[in-house]
């Protein structure tokens, strides 16, 4: 997990982003409002207790404090797969980078990137 600063010299409020660089992004900022940006996905790959190993989920959007923001045309097929027990959920490696704030700090950058492991 990583934690980002930033303190606006004008006005000197404070924005705080934190990530774990792949599900959610947390942004709080001096009034301690927090905003989360995070990854929807339906029909998980775990069944309560482990995850399975076979069968498919859907990642259906992004959402912006729980709630969908349409950033998928489509959604996206993720493949079930449990890596010799060690607790991966799907074969694909689905995550949110963050990348930083724009200068007013009013926007939040960051790139959703999906890879096959």
């Amino acid at each position: 997990m990583a934690n980002y600063y930033y303190i606006n010299t004008k006005n000197f409020r404070v924005f705080t982003a934190k990530t774990n660089n792949q599900a959610y992004i947390e942004i709080t900022d001096d009034k301690d409002v927090k905003t989360k940006i995070g990854i929807n996905i339906q029909n998980e790959c775990f069944d309560g207790k482990k995850c399975k190993n076979s069968g498919t989920a859907n990642l259906t959007d992004l959402t912006v404090d729980d709630k969908k923001v349409g950033f998928f045309k489509k959604e996206k097929i993720l493949s079930c797969f449990d890596a010799e027990g060690l607790g991966g959920r799907y074969k694909e490696n689905v995550q949110l980078e963050y990348k930083g704030v724009s200068k007013d700090m009013k926007k939040v950058y960051f790139f959703y990137w999906k890879k096959v492991v």
